[in-house]
Order: C-alpha cells, then sequence, then structure tokens
C-alpha cells in the first residue's frame, strides 16, 4: 500500500490529471469497505473516478471458479446496494456520474471516454490497444495485438504491433 500511494503522489507531481479504476461488488465485499475504499481514492484522485461492478465473463478463469463455487460475489441485491453507494458517495464529493461506471468533477471527464461513447474518433497505441478513425473516408478500426511481447517483436520486426 505505501509504494502505491508513494506511486500516486508522484504521479500528481507530474501528471496534471488523475484517475482511479476500481472494482466493487467483489467477493466479500461490505458497503463499509467499499465506502472506506472509495473515500480513500477520492482523497488521492479527487478528479475522475473509473468505477465498476464486478462481472463475470464465460470462458474465463473466473467463470470456471465462480461455477465451481469456488469464487462467490454478492447477489445482484446486494451488487445493486454497493452500486447506490457509489452514487451516494461521488455525488457527495462533487464527482457526479457522467456516464454509468465513470464518475468526475465537471470539467474533469475523461476525453477519451466521451470520444468513444460519442463515436468519435481515436487512435490506440500499445498491447492491446484499439483505434477508430475515418481514413480516406472510410472508417478504420484498428486492434493492436494484445500479448505484450509479441507486440514489442511486432515493433521491432515491422515498426507497428
Amino acid at each position: 500500500v505505501d509504494e502505491a500511494l508513494h506511486a500516486i503522489g508522484l504521479a500528481r507531481e507530474i501528471f496534471p490529471r488523475l484517475s482511479f479504476d476500481l472494482i466493487y461488488a467483489r467477493p466479500g465485499q461490505t458497503p463499509e469497505s467499499w465506502a472506506s475504499e472509495l473515500e480513500q481514492a477520492i482523497g488521492h484522485a479527487a478528479d475522475h473516478l473509473s468505477l465498476y461492478q464486478l462481472t463475470i465473463e464465460e470462458g474465463t478463469p473466473f467463470h470456471a471458479l465462480h461455477a465451481a463455487k469456488k469464487f462467490i460475489i454478492p447477489d445482484n441485491d446486494h451488487a445493486a446496494d454497493l452500486y447506490a453507494l457509489t452514487q451516494e458517495i461521488t455525488t457527495a464529493h462533487g464527482l457526479p456520474a457522467y456516464e454509468i461506471s465513470n464518475h468526475a468533477r465537471p470539467g474533469a471527464e475523461s476525453r477519451h471516454n466521451l470520444t468513444y461513447w460519442r463515436y468519435g474518433e481515436y487512435v490506440g497505441v500499445g498491447p492491446g490497444a484499439h483505434g477508430r478513425f475515418v481514413e480516406h473516408g472510410r472508417r478504420t478500426v484498428t486492434i493492436a495485438e494484445r500479448m505484450p511481447e509479441t507486440w514489442a517483436n511486432l515493433v521491432e520486426a515491422k515498426g507497428h504491433g
């Protein structure tokens, strides 16, 4: 935790904007523990938060564990309570929701998120990145190699991943 807090401090010194991505409705999570975690995040990244409810996707290791009853997530009612608590806390701190999972102080909304949801153009760079832009009058979608090592090898060999 100390190392993470130190990294956050360094990021705050270097970058004008900082955002946290957090996942809630995790196994064993209580409203009290989520409220505490969320309050800490707001204290360190006070401009923007992306707050996602944990979902279990088919074909993932989590799905296999969940199906075997080895990874138990909160039921829908408990998850809904955590969502409501999220809205209550972020609103009280001046970070209203501007999308289902994103909260920001007015003017600190993520430009990328807004561009993405409004079907704007963007270029993705790096392993697993994707982009969407108009080139020669046609919409182009790009998807980079997901595996970092393979992506780096492609960049070395071809100049792009």
